[in-house]
């Protein structure tokens, strides 16, 4: 059996009497030529069920949507569900459905290509953003062809209905209007006179189908500049009077990119490869990525970065984060040349500014390794603290059968296949552990 059971189908959850809450609607660009509100940038609707008589919203190009969605069951408890039906429909056309009882046991791993993971990694957000699009490469059914969602807007205005409803018929809707957009071009003087400005590029990857390109000016330029890719000009974000920041889609590892403003030309080539199974290669600072066969659902373009620490040492930064795996990648270390501790050097991975161990296991060739399931920040580091143990036992209490111990440790910690030897009376006694409780069972 394929299809898991909905609960809902057999009598519970019966006091649902509230619809669902559309919390938030982003429209996101999708190729180079997108501009929403005048910036090739996502743009947040608040609010966007009490939004009837608010202007129009200003868009050119390819955007989809994505949504936040919560469904408390109802005014007497907290109990929180997704939504069991959610659709776009643009000018009474339906583009986009989801509907819950079509994921399978077989496409449930996919479940994380419908969420906007690089969107929710670039703004910081608690809980991604659920896309109204079908996700590139996956076997998910969705509604209308094979890329269900995607607007594309040319010279109409776009009515935008999103609905959302619960398995007992609930239902809520948000509504806005999109119009086409004046040229950015009239918006942005461009100026005809070449300035003598030094330019540092960076860029970020947040997610499979675009690059964050950041240009820092020396001084503010006059004008705003561009870049142009395919004939196409795309805009910049401004931060600040001499920053600016390029979306662009689908780079290729070893494009050149070219910004202008007026006469003046700027070529940059981001340090880009392609992520894609069965590859392997040799990043900075002597680390290195294994990726099996099938072990992505679509090659994607990635990054390696090594970053200073707060604390004086060094991460590997891998973009982007954002990114389902379908096979989880091997990654290494090479330790010959760094000073540690025979057996307490380890891969640990840094997120939200903890710290999560990855694996210490030594291969032939003294590489410290182990497999992650998606890219992010990871560094080596050294477990040097000994683990606490706290018998749960008072003094002089007679131990009939039964001995149990808290064990605390602030990195690798303990599993079934590592645990501390246990003695009794100079004798080895098995042990067994509990990782729920974080308790060491001497029976």
């Amino acid at each position: 059996m394929d299809n898991p059971v909905n609960p809902m189908d057999f009598g519970y959850f019966t006091a649902d009497t509230l619809p669902p809450q559309i919390q938030e609607i982003w429209l996101i660009p999708r190729k180079d030529d997108a501009q929403i509100e005048g910036e090739s940038a996502p743009f947040k609707i608040e609010n966007p069920s009490s939004r009837a008589g608010n202007p129009a919203i200003e868009a050119q190009g390819a955007i989809s949507l994505a949504v936040n969605i919560r469904d408390r069951e109802c005014g007497a408890n907290y109990n929180s569900f997704g939504a069991y039906i959610v659709r776009a429909i643009a000018n009474s056309d339906t583009i986009f459905q989801f509907l819950a009882d079509t994921i399978s046991y077989s496409t449930t791993r996919q479940i994380g290509l419908s969420y906007e993971l690089g969107h929710q990694e670039e703004f910081q957000y608690r809980r991604p953003l659920f896309r109204l699009e079908k996700p590139l490469d996956s076997s998910i059914t969705m509604l209308k062809g094979a890329n269900p969602g995607l607007i594309e807007i040319g010279g109409d205005t776009i009515e935008v209905i999103i609905e959302a409803e619960d398995y007992v018929g609930n239902r809520s809707t948000a509504g806005f209007t999109i119009v086409p957009g004046s040229p950015v071009e009239h918006r942005h003087k461009i100026s005809d006179t070449a300035e003598n400005y030094d330019v540092a590029f960076s860029h970020r990857i947040f997610g499979v189908e675009n690059i964050i390109l950041r240009a820092d000016f020396s001084e503010k330029p006059t004008s705003t500049p561009i870049i142009i890719r395919n004939e196409t000009p795309v805009f910049p974000k401004v931060l600040a009077d001499s920053s600016f920041s390029f979306r662009l889609f689908d780079v290729e590892p070893s494009e050149i990119l070219k910004m202008h403003i007026g006469g003046r030309e700027w070529t940059h080539t981001p340090k880009l490869w392609r992520f894609e199974s069965g590859m392997k290669y040799d990043l900075a600072g002597g680390w290195r990525i294994e990726i099996p066969e099938n072990g992505v659902y679509r090659p994607f373009v990635a990054s390696d970065t090594i970053i200073a620490s707060s604390g004086g040492g060094e991460f590997l930064r891998l973009d982007p984060a954002g990114v389902v795996l379908r096979r989880s990648s091997t990654l290494s270390i090479d330790t010959s040349a760094i000073a540690a501790e025979a057996g307490k050097a380890c891969i640990v991975r840094i997120w939200n500014d903890d710290t999560f161990f990855v694996s210490n296991s030594v291969d032939d060739k003294g590489r410290i390794f182990g497999t992650i399931s998606a890219l992010g920040t990871f560094a080596l580091a050294q477990d040097t603290i000994a683990p606490k143990l706290i018998l749960n036992i008072k003094d002089s209490t007679a131990v009939s059968r039964t001995l149990t111990a808290s064990l605390k440790d602030d990195l690798s910690g303990f599993s079934n296949d590592v645990l501390p030897n246990s003695f009794i009376d100079d004798v080895w006694i098995p042990t067994e552990y509990d990782p729920e409780k974080n308790v060491l069972i001497v029976d």
